[in-house]
């Protein structure tokens, strides 16, 4: 599976619902408020990924493993992002707007930022 569309009537996806299954790119619409644990894991083919306004949670190990990940877009309304939550994303950068909880997390966490 290279790519998948998510509608935006979408709420939840289970935790692991994408691990190891080769997306390239995802865009998660606003009504889904947190990305569980594992739900990307170990994506090697996924490089980028887009959260719409509205995701507030990225949980425990939500994109680790995706060693391919190089830009990931979150929105303002991002409230929490776990420690675990890029594990393993060496070459990772963050776009998000100035002064929001994803670059004080990148910053933390040695991650590139780049506002938008």
């Amino acid at each position: 599976m290279k790519s998948v569309n998510i509608p935006d009537s979408i709420q939840y996806i289970d935790a692991g619902a994408f691990i190891e299954c080769g997306l390239k790119e995802i865009i998660l619409p606003g009504g889904v408020r947190t990305v569980e644990d594992s739900t990307f894991k170990d994506n090697v083919s996924l490089t980028r990924a887009v959260l719409a306004d509205g995701v507030t949670q990225i949980k425990e190990k939500a994109f680790s493993g995706c060693t391919s990940l190089n830009e990931i877009e979150l929105p303002s309304s991002i409230t929490s992002i776990d420690d675990t939550a890029f594990k393993g994303c060496s070459n990772l950068t963050i776009v998000a707007p100035s002064g929001s909880k994803a670059e004080n997390y990148a910053k933390e966490h040695n991650i590139s930022f780049r506002a938008k």
